[in-house]
């Protein structure tokens, strides 16, 4: 009889654990006098693109999107198969953007691990091409970046690439090319629809909010947050009213079955949201002053904050929305740090934001679908994953 692994293990989140550590020693390292004749900042910054390559590119099938990804790997035609492969784009629900990019690279190798790993890549010369040209420091950006971007990049195979292209975009709002940042993000766009919402970005991320409005942004928003309105439950009812039928029932459904997933207003995650709402709010004219793209970057990290207040009602949304932006928090406390490097207390403030990504981290990765598998080692079958998947179903997902 089949013996399966508990839902939930601390255990789960050790391989993690581990590999956050050795971004954090190389940060140390690299800063030590001792030691940086030996291990300088570019042998840091080498070691920690390497480790995340080995880490996130040869994964095993963790979280939940490989469930949907491998077979659509497996079952998307090679290109050379043109006709077939316009019959296969047509007749599934994914941007053919995507399906073209596995198309063309099953023409040169037909291996999931080899196109996992490949893309990987691609993601990494992003991330790597932005931490440079945004952040003051390069690896205390990637050591947050490692553990606010790591589900982007593993469980996002579309959205990750439509990010990233929109986050490299980000000079040509500074450099007042339009077009140019429209053309990478039409590219993201045929991975991934969702970067819509980035062709709007262009004109609010270059405005400069009065630090009077943020207050006033903060109030409200946080009145909103902890009083728990059920505003969108309302608004599902009165478009069931108003609509009516099938539409209006299933919008209705949806909304109705969103609000009804309850989230604790009090918990170690929303004091930290809370915390970083007013070290934004107290710095933001400060970073806007200070950086090339501090402005960008401070926007950013607001609408990531409302994501959380707004749209606690509905998990989707907060999830779908917020991950557009866990970016931005790399850059800004890079920022933030750097505004206090030469503070007596800005030991203090490393010290407190590394126990925070450690002890996320650890509480994070507790779930069955973040137990790791690499497939340089031994590793799960996509079978065996899957029967495991199928067993536990939404228990799965974390979900009940």
């Amino acid at each position: 009889m089949y013996s399966y692994p508990p839902l939930v293990d601390i255990g789960y989140s050790l391989p993690y654990v581990a590999v956050f550590c050795m971004y954090l020693c190389a940060y140390l390292i690299s800063g030590s006098k001792t030691w940086k004749q030996y291990f300088n900042y570019s042998h840091a910054v080498f070691f920690v693109l390497l480790v995340y390559f080995i880490f996130v590119g040869f994964r095993g099938y963790i979280c939940t999107d490989w469930y949907n990804y491998y077979p659509m790997f497996q079952e998307t035609p090679c290109l050379l198969d043109f006709d077939e492969f316009v019959s296969y784009s047509n007749s599934v629900f994914t941007e053919k953007g995507y399906l073209f990019y596995i198309s063309l690279f099953k023409v040169f190798c037909n291996d999931y691990v080899v196109f996992q790993a490949f893309s990987v890549l691609i993601d990494l010369v992003l991330i790597h091409l932005c931490i440079k040209r945004y952040s003051p420091n390069y690896l205390f950006t990637f050591l947050i970046l490692s553990v606010f971007f790591y589900v982007q990049s593993v469980n996002l195979n579309r959205n990750v690439k439509s990010v990233l292209l929109f986050l490299y975009a980000l000079r040509y709002i500074e450099e007042r090319k339009f077009w140019k940042y429209s053309l990478l993000n039409l590219i993201g766009l045929c991975f991934h629809s969702i970067s819509l919402i980035f062709f709007v970005l262009y004109f609010f991320l270059r405005h400069k909010i009065s630090v009077r409005t943020l207050w006033i942004v903060f109030i409200f928003s946080n009145i909103y947050y902890f009083s728990q309105i059920q505003l969108f439950s309302l608004i599902a009812t009165a478009i069931d009213g108003m609509i009516g039928g099938k539409v209006g029932h299933a919008i209705h459904f949806y909304l109705a079955k969103e609000s009804a997933v309850q989230f604790s207003t009090i918990s170690i995650g929303s004091l930290e949201r809370l915390t970083t709402f007013i070290v934004l709010i107290l710095n933001y004219n400060k970073v806007c002053a200070t950086f090339k793209y501090g402005k960008y970057f401070a926007n950013m990290m607001l609408l990531y904050l409302l994501c959380y207040l707004i749209f606690n009602e509905l998990p989707i949304l907060v999830t779908r929305f917020s991950q557009q932006f866990g970016f931005a928090y790399g850059i800004f406390y890079s920022y933030i740090i750097s505004l206090y490097n030469n503070s007596k207390n800005v030991t203090i403030y490393k010290t407190a934001i590394c126990c925070y990504l450690l002890l996320w981290t650890l509480s994070t990765h507790r779930q069955l679908m973040d137990k790791y598998d690499n497939f340089l080692f031994r590793h799960q079958s996509f079978e065996e994953r899957a029967r495991v998947y199928d067993h536990y179903g939404s228990a799965y997902l974390g979900m009940d």
